[in-house]
């Protein structure tokens, strides 16, 4: 089939793991062009540098899917258009961020960036893409947990883990290589928990927790787990709804995707 193509049968895997319950995914190829205008030019001039690709991709959240072990990766990434027998695009990447959200009140959601990564770039194929596998087994948040310190929040309306790993570009000079190269660093991550407002604040600010933040009440289903500061916990109180409180987390190391 030739072009127009339905993103229903877009496809993305990274590290030959399909992405899975991708909803969409989103390309950005650039070129660094350096402006050489100089003083009697009336129109800037400019030179093409290094190219450069950056890609997101957002997918429902799935039972017992390790994200942890994706954040940082450096491995190839394909882009699927329209199937098994329509084009890709194809190149090296990092999983620079990774952000998860469970809302009680929807369907869970990951979205995911990519940076490319090699002095090879990206290459477009005319055949040989991926055809998506469906939907199995998304989340839906009307169960989830969030335990801190073995104490578990009463009331919570939805928790997001935000993942990082910092990405040093390490382009140089070369004769034939045009694009950007980067090497995986350090790695970090934060969260939130949306719950209604208590009597009781069990958490102060600047004090460090055990922070478990579980997708359902099934430890199986996979949650994350690690020591986390309190960072902020703002209250919001409106004559129009409920009375709110969002707790800001900073993790202060190793952050683990547990299924036990």
């Amino acid at each position: 089939m030739a072009a127009p193509w339905h993103g229903k049968s877009g496809c993305a895997t990274f590290n030959s793991a399909e992405v899975v319950h991708l909803t969409s995914w989103e390309l950005s190829f650039t070129d660094n062009a350096a402006t050489a205008a100089t003083a009697g030019d009336d129109w800037k001039y400019n030179l093409s540098g290094i190219q450069d690709f950056s890609v997101s991709a957002r997918c429902l959240s799935q039972l017992g899917w390790d994200t942890i072990s994706t954040l940082g990766a450096n491995a190839v990434l394909k882009l699927s258009i329209g199937g098994a027998s329509e084009p890709y695009y194809q190149g090296n990447a990092i999983a620079t961020a990774i952000t998860e959200t469970i809302p009680a009140d929807g369907i869970g959601t990951i979205d995911y960036t990519f940076a490319g990564s090699a002095n090879s770039g990206l290459t477009y194929n005319a055949t040989g893409g991926v055809s998506p596998s469906g939907t199995s087994d998304p989340v839906q948040g009307k169960r989830l947990k969030v335990v801190l310190d073995n104490t578990e929040f009463a009331m919570p309306r939805e928790w997001t883990i935000n993942l990082t790993c910092d990405a040093a570009e390490a382009a140089y000079a070369h004769a034939t290589n045009n694009y950007m190269l980067r090497l995986p660093g350090i790695k970090s991550a934060t969260a939130t928990v949306t719950t209604v407002a208590s009597e009781n604040i069990i958490a102060k600010v600047g004090q460090a927790y055990q922070l478990d933040l579980y997708r359902t009440q099934t430890a199986a289903d996979g949650y994350y787990s690690g020591e986390a500061v309190l960072t902020s916990v703002p209250l919001t109180v409106d004559v129009g709804g409920i009375v709110m409180a969002v707790y800001t987390f900073a993790f202060t190391g190793t952050v683990e995707l547990k299924t036990i």
